[in-house]
């Protein structure tokens, strides 16, 4: 018997039917048996070692809250620590009787069937009901998540366990609230929604209520269909909760598990989710979640406010993935489930933050699958990933590469900035401003007290005015946030901010290539007379601060400035930090000296600095922060002070640093406040972020021109071999028209492949037009076969070349010209017999622009057009 067979049958889902009906008769008692099974993990055998330390855990868990509980008939609480001032003391209540309920019911367990135990749980449970949380139970003032989600899903976990010692007559008094708090699902949207249809669902199979069975499964429906706004999952990955809020992490990971309950649930019932409905949560897994995830660690860039809580790390909520997903890929294609198994391995075995495999599995189900896998020599770990990802509809931007990953955090006139919602995540002022996270095999670096600790004021990546706040849930007035990929592999991204109080502006721009990340920074202005700064890094340190750091050759002492007197560093070149082993280190190449500050120093904080229900004990860790003042220039001249230019190259030696600094894989081609682009050398790539609409903007290599676009635009050229590939983006996602793109130096044989949406104008040079109307940022791409144009044509950026764009019903004419210098020229449209229908003359300007020529109408047939110079003419034939 194959491995997936044994846990299909485990998982105990073969749902019986009879009526032949459009609908049929459900069994109730088999769905609950279900979900007792899911809750408890049976079958399992209890002297399988890693099942019975998982027995042993939950059996301690359960103890310890039956042990505090308040036993004493005149209580008027159940535990001293909550006081029922909160309504998450009425979740948490019901939390703790379940992890009483569970040890109740564990076969194995010190405490199975416990009779003391059972009183206590059912005398619980009446208190509850008698006095927080039944039908007349006043929810004002209150978190209405509680009521509606919190509380009854653990209540009726509660009753499920303790189903066989409860009367009906008591089950349905203890369900009265619920229905009360949850008689549909309402408005409710993303996880909120699967959280309530679970509420229903299990409600009713508890109180033999067919109705609400069926009707929280239908309710389930709009998940399945991908969003264009507000909260759900978009066809490009993202996930939104909130209105504005990226939380692929948080809510996104919530959705998934409740998800996959209800999944296991239903399946091989009646009523269970169609083969489509599978197949687009496959789809989440690829496009949505495993991008996110470097090493078992979920990025904290999509976890909203859920980095306040002391207790959910980033590999923590990656553990629970890992969980979803192992449960989750029996239900799905059988080339899905083979994926699946090959990433979750991965993900178990190169993360390092747990003592083994099985530590923070939740459940004894997660111990089984966890075993079984890791035991399956059949199942490959994945291979190694390397990907870049834009998801424009939540402004976030990733990169896997071999041995480091990067994310890249951005709001804008559709995003919001950050999340503070019950007082959590309450200094997240700068965590979306252009924030750069960067992942290094040291998997502690996010983990533990970082955000705890890490100066919010100071967020790598960002160019803001020196402690500065922001408020929560703001947007931006900036619509030019997002970027495009190449290859599949690398990638370009930028983002226009501008706070608003005070007001710093700043194009800011990530170029991702194979081994560096370069960051280029222009425009930068403030209205006040704050300083401004951006912090190339602030790098939290091993706990006992052995890095080294080393500047232009010079290592530097192992604490040096403060935050009132920093280290004062000039014309720097390069910089390097060791890490705790190797692999870990990170370099810092910068193409123009530059003056920097630096402090390296234990730094303090407390988890209520940012959470008002966090601990207050005092937390340290060590750090290197590193930055460059731009002061506080009010109009942006091109100096100095107006831009920045940094490459972060992680994974390299000391020795590598200083090699590829002294030959760098990029150039920086332009760092102005109109373009920002950057060629890496040995990969034949070039990217620029355009942030205006010209006709006349280019990008040159050796000072020649070698890409023109004419639009606001991410933009991305591969040029190989044999090939030429392109890719274009329209980060604004405000353009209904096209985006042109002229490569004057390339030439194009056969097309490889390319989007619909791409049009070509020209082979020789090389014209794209891109129909970026609708795509809400997505990126368009075009692979060409690469064809040599003659040493004559390859260097005459002097050449007049122009493309008919379009013809009007009524004869008026769209005309693109190129011109290397401004000049005149005369444009004729004649017939094959030489009789003139259009002449106009033109006044070229020097670089590509539109001319709009109103003519009169001339029938169909062939004509010729003719661009008429003082030295030549260019000639092309039109049929309309």
């Amino acid at each position: 018997m194959s491995m997936n067979t044994m846990i299909k049958k485990g998982f105990c889902l073969v749902f019986a039917f009879c009526l032949p009906l459009p609908i049929l008769a459900l069994d109730l008692n088999d769905l609950r048996l279900n979900w007792y099974n899911e809750l408890t993990g049976y079958p399992y055998d209890p002297e399988v070692i890693e099942i019975k330390n998982k027995i042993t855990s939950l059996t301690s868990a359960g103890k310890k809250q039956w042990d505090a509980m308040i036993k004493d008939s005149g209580r008027s609480r159940l535990w001293n620590d909550l006081s029922y001032g909160s309504s998450a003391d009425i979740t948490e209540s019901y939390d703790r009787l379940q992890s009483m309920a569970l040890a109740y019911n564990l076969d194995g367990s010190d405490l199975y069937r416990n009779e003391q135990l059972k009183s206590d749980i059912l005398s619980a449970l009446e208190w509850m009901y008698m006095n927080q949380y039944n039908e007349s139970t006043n929810d004002s003032g209150q978190n209405w998540w509680d009521y509606k989600i919190g509380a009854p899903l653990r209540l009726n976990n509660v009753i499920v366990l303790m189903y066989d010692n409860m009367p009906p007559d008591l089950r349905n008094k203890y369900l009265l609230p619920v229905f009360h708090f949850c008689p549909d699902v309402g408005h409710y949207t993303g996880a909120n929604l699967a959280w309530i249809a679970t509420v229903i669902a299990v409600r009713g199979i508890i109180s033999g209520n067919e109705t609400d069975v069926i009707y929280a499964r239908n309710s389930l429906n709009p998940l399945f269909d991908y969003v264009t706004q507000g909260d759900g999952f978009y066809e490009d990955g993202s996930f939104i909760q909130h209105e504005r809020h990226p939380y692929t992490g948080g809510y996104g990971t919530s959705l998934l598990a409740t998800l996959t309950d209800l999944m296991i649930l239903y399946h091989g019932s009646s009523i269970d989710f169609s083969e489509e409905n599978r197949n687009v949560v496959s789809e989440w897994i690829w496009r949505a979640f495993e991008p996110l995830v470097f090493r078992g660690g979920m990025m904290s860039m999509v976890r909203g406010r859920e980095i306040a809580r002391s207790a959910t790390t980033d590999h923590k909520r990656g553990r629970s993935l890992v969980q979803i997903l192992m449960r989750l890929r029996y239900l799905l294609p059988e080339e899905s489930s083979l994926r699946i198994a090959s990433l979750v391995k991965d993900w178990l075995i190169s993360d390092k933050t747990f003592s083994d495999y099985y530590a923070y599995m939740n459940s004894i189900r997660a111990i089984k699958e966890t075993k079984a896998l890791i035991e399956n020599t059949d199942i490959p770990v994945r291979e190694v990933y390397e990907v870049y990802r834009q998801f424009p509809c939540m402004d976030r931007a990733v990169q896997h590469r071999p041995t480091y990953a990067v994310g890249i955090s951005m709001y804008s006139s559709r995003i919001y900035n950050y999340e503070n919602t019950n007082r959590e995540n309450i200094r997240g002022w700068h965590n979306a401003d252009g924030a750069v996270y960067l992942y290094t095999p040291d998997q502690n670096h996010y983990e533990g007290n970082f955000w705890a600790t890490v100066n919010p004021y100071r967020i790598s990546g960002t160019t803001v005015a020196e402690n500065s706040t922001a408020k929560a849930k703001t947007l931006s007035e900036k619509s030019w946030v997002g970027g495009v990929g190449i290859s599949g592999k690398y990638g370009c991204s930028g983002m226009f901010y501008e706070s608003k109080d005070p007001v710093v502006s700043a194009k800011k721009s990530w170029f991702m290539f194979d081994d560096e990340l370069v960051a280029l920074g222009a425009g930068i202005t403030n209205k006040s007379q704050v300083n401004v700064c951006t912090y190339i890094d602030q790098r939290k340190l091993v706990s006992d601060n052995r890095n080294v750091f080393t500047v232009d050759g010079v290592k530097q002492n192992a604490l040096f400035g403060s935050d009132t007197a920093p280290l004062n560093l000039t014309g720097v070149t390069w910089a390097h930090l060791s890490g705790k082993y190797s692999g870990m280190e990170v370099g810092y190449y910068f193409p123009e000296s530059v003056d920097l500050k630096a402090i390296r120093q234990q730094q303090t904080g407390s988890w209520r600095d940012i959470n008002e229900g966090g601990s207050t004990a005092v937390q340290k860790d060590y750090y290197l922060t590193l930055w460059k003042e731009h002061g506080n220039c009010s109009d942006d001249t091109d100096s100095d002070e107006n831009r920045y230019s940094y490459v972060l190259i992680p994974s390299c030696t000391t020795s590598q640093l200083k090699n590829y600094c002294s030959d760098p894989d990029i150039k920086i081609l332009s760092n102005t406040s109109s373009v920002q682009a950057v060629m890496e050398k040995t990969l034949g790539i070039v990217g620029a972020n355009f942030w205006n609409n010209s006709t006349s903007q280019y990008v040159a290599v050796d000072g020649v021109p070698f890409l023109y676009c004419d639009k606001k635009a991410s933009v991305m050229v591969r040029e190989g071999k044999n090939e030429i590939e392109v890719s274009v983006s329209d980060p604004t996602m405000l353009n209904t028209d096209e985006i042109m793109i002229r490569l004057v130096s390339l030439a194009a044989g056969s097309i490889i492949r390319k989007d619909e949406r791409v049009t070509v104008l020209s082979y020789e040079p090389l014209v794209l037009s891109f129909n970026v109307k609708d795509l809400s940022g997505r990126g368009l791409n075009a692979v060409f076969q690469k064809k040599e144009l003659s040493s004559v044509e390859r260097i005459q950026t002097d050449t007049v070349s122009f493309d008919l764009k379009y013809v009007s019903e009524k004869g008026d004419i769209n005309l693109s010209v190129y011109s290397p210098k401004e000049q005149k020229a005369l444009f004729r449209v004649t017939d094959m017999n030489g009789r003139l229908f259009v002449e106009r003359e033109l006044s070229l300007v020097s670089g590509m622009e539109n001319y709009y020529l109103p003519s009169k109408f001339f029938s169909s047939g062939c004509y010729l057009l003719s661009l008429i110079l003082s030295d030549r003419v260019i000639s092309k034939k039109f049929i309309r």
